[in-house]
């Protein structure tokens, strides 16, 4: 049976008045408390959040059992892979992998769709596959796996389909890299829902939002139904997680559930 996630929303969801102000820690909390008491499995945060904890928050969160199984939007846009030498994102990589092991999570994803940009050179490549490198070699060292997450064009011209990833991967050939496929950005590239199948024996996470970024349910489910009727054929027994935009996180993330729990 796949477990069922939810992603936590930036400090838009805080109460009124303390979304900027709110600490890193409160809003890990308050978004960790929600997505489980809406019914999910387990929540998905930022790393971004996770590296904004105050050593003392990171240890409090930990003794009071918040659990962070899976952690997304890997690298900012500040670290762009293709110049920032790699010490600097060896000792970010580290510290992300170190912290969320710290919250029981050993999945990060990897979107980043700046951070990861070639800059208009194909050449570039060998940056993205030197930082892949070095993912796999700390993800040993922390027991850390680091899915790919192929975004459509508008967000990056790097890795936009699951089969490009897939391919990546396979060539590769790193032993801690896997891949992700997410309804949002397969729909946007009118990629078929097929290659969930033909991707199937990498694929390790699921994102899912209705087509227009909503919450899972909003605008019917007719493309979500379709897409979890392609994981059944694929075979896919893991983790989906609600990844998308939410004008009223307790409510609507409740909502969207209500339609995975009967759909995925």
């Amino acid at each position: 049976m796949r477990r069922l996630g939810c992603c936590m929303p930036g400090g838009s969801f805080m109460p009124e008045g303390e979304g900027a102000t709110a600490s890193a820690y409160s809003r890990l909390r308050l978004g960790y408390d929600t997505i489980m008491n809406a019914g999910y499995d387990y929540a998905e945060a930022t790393v971004g959040l996770l590296m904004e904890l105050e050593p003392a928050e990171l240890d409090r969160l930990v003794s009071e059992g918040v659990v962070i199984e899976v952690a997304n939007s890997f690298i900012p846009p500040s670290l762009p892979i293709v110049s920032t030498p790699v010490e600097k994102l060896d000792a970010y990589v580290d510290e992300a992998m170190r912290r969320l092991v710290r919250l029981g999570g050993r999945l990060i994803i990897f979107g980043s769709g700046k951070a990861r940009s070639l800059g208009g050179d194909p050449k570039n490549i060998k940056y993205l596959e030197n930082f892949l490198a070095l993912c796999s070699r700390l993800g040993e060292k922390h027991g850390v796996t680091v899915a790919l997450e192929p975004l459509n064009a508008r967000e990056t011209d790097f890795m936009n389909y699951v089969s490009e990833g897939y391919e990546l991967m396979k060539r590769l050939g790193l032993p801690n890299i896997a891949l992700l496929a997410d309804a949002f950005h397969m729909y946007c590239g009118n990629e078929p829902i097929s290659n969930l199948s033909a991707c199937a024996d990498a694929i390790v996470h699921i994102h899912v939002s209705e087509p227009d970024r909503t919450y899972p349910g909003a605008s019917g489910g007719e493309y979500l139904r379709a897409f979890a009727a392609g994981l059944d054929e694929a075979g896919y027994a893991a983790r989906v997680t609600a990844e998308c935009s939410f004008n009223d996180f307790a409510a609507e993330c409740t909502k969207a559930y209500e339609f995975m729990k009967v759909t995925f």
